[in-house]
């Protein structure tokens, strides 16, 4: 089973202390506490539902320093977040907001050139690049870091080097 954000939710974070969701460095805790409104990416009513209800997001937040992308994802129901669950979380990250390039499926047109994974019975808390070139519909991931997460019963913190996904402060992406 697999959790998708819907690519109708592709929305454009610069990444720049004054931006959206930026300036902030996040305790990764799996708390929910130093996440504000200013944060949020997307809420509950943006967010398509899966089965079971666990399995879906209630809130999306971003924020960003001068050295990490950060991720705080609410679940709904309980054990939704836990790393054991059977679910695998995706986020994608076009770090060069150019569809032309990065991971395109048809209905994910954006060009994703990251993804980021976590979940899967405690397999998967990773970061990957597109490897598929040209071919854009190509299912074509190579590994490229761990990355730094923890969670609680419903929330999900995950950070992100800027560094390993080729990203500085004045960068726009698409997540």
């Amino acid at each position: 089973r697999r959790t998708y954000l819907p690519a109708v939710m592709a929305l454009l974070v610069g990444l720049a202390p004054a931006a959206f969701g930026a300036g902030k460095t996040i305790a990764v805790d799996g708390i929910n506490s130093e996440w504000d409104a200013g944060d949020l990416l997307y809420v509950d009513a943006e967010i398509s539902d899966g089965m079971p209800a666990n399995s879906s997001y209630a809130n999306v937040y971003v924020a960003n320093d001068t050295n990490n992308l950060y991720f705080g994802l609410e679940t709904k129901g309980s054990n939704g977040a836990a790393i054991t669950n059977l679910w695998t979380h995706y986020i994608y990250v076009d770090i060069d907001t150019n569809a032309a390039t990065g991971y395109n499926g048809g209905t994910w047109s954006g060009g994703y050139d990251l993804q980021i994974r976590y979940g899967r019975d405690g397999f998967d808390f990773d970061l990957y690049e597109f490897t598929g070139g040209v071919n854009q519909s190509s299912w074509s991931w190579g590994y490229l870091t761990y990355v730094t997460y923890e969670d609680s019963d419903s929330f999900i913190e995950i950070s992100v080097p800027l560094d390993y996904a080729g990203l500085t402060i004045d960068d726009t992406v698409r997540i």
